[in-house]
C-alpha cells in the first residue's frame, strides 16, 4: 500500500473537516493540528 496515497486521502478528508472544527472549537482544532504535527 502506498503511504503517500493514504496521506493524501487523509489530508483531503482533514481539509474538509477543518472548517467545521474551526467553527465549533478553535482551541480543539489547535490541539488536533498539534497532534498532526507530532505524527
Amino acid at each position: 500500500r502506498n503511504s503517500s496515497e493514504t496521506f493524501q486521502k487523509f489530508f483531503r478528508d482533514f481539509s474538509e473537516i477543518l472548517p467545521r472544527l474551526l467553527k465549533h472549537s478553535p482551541s480543539r482544532c489547535k490541539n488536533i493540528i498539534k497532534g498532526c504535527s507530532l505524527l
